[in-house]
């Protein structure tokens, strides 16, 4: 007998994230094809998952609870985490950059904006301390964010660019 687990779920911030079951009833013309389907009524239920795929779906989950808290924190409350966890100058302003494009509400005038100092010209970071940074700060996806801040994903994108001919196009 397999072993069912509780439903996940956990509050956020005054939100419930939660994994529920949809039940959708819908139609189709038996002429027609598959995706002319129309929905007609959908339910959601709460819903013991089977441990396989609570595991499976746990990584999801955990990444929709960052996701949420990240986008209820107030200005503030990111100032205050940055100002917590991070001492290095340029470390911090880079990170409250980080938090203040992804995640401000009001783009200018508050607490998170006063740390965003501008960073020295050539200044080229260290990856694992942005990752280690935003991970402790709770961003949903750290690895992929340095990815993109640090330019891999722009490296990756030039060169599927570089293969198209005869132009040849580069993002700066």
């Amino acid at each position: 007998m397999r072993q069912a687990v509780a439903g996940l779920c956990k509050q956020v911030n005054g939100h419930k994230v939660e994994v529920v079951g949809r039940l959708v009833i819908r139609h189709r013309d038996t002429n027609a094809s598959r995706s002319s389907a129309k929905t007609r009524h959908t339910f959601d239920y709460k819903v013991d998952l089977p441990a396989r795929l609570a595991q499976a779906v746990l990584p999801m989950f955990v990444r929709v609870v960052n996701e949420v808290d990240c986008e209820t924190r107030t200005p503030e409350e990111w100032a205050r985490r940055i100002k917590r966890h991070i001492r290095a100058g340029n470390l911090r302003a880079w990170v409250a950059s980080i938090a203040w494009w992804d995640y401000a509400h009001n783009k200018a005038g508050d607490d998170l904006l006063s740390l965003c100092e501008p960073l020295p010209r050539f200044y080229g970071g260290d990856a694992e301390a942005l990752c280690s940074a935003l991970r402790g700060l709770g961003f949903p996806d750290p690895e992929e964010r340095v990815r993109q801040v640090m330019g891999a994903t722009k490296r990756k994108v030039n060169a599927a660019l570089a293969k198209l001919k005869p132009v040849k196009t580069r993002i700066k």
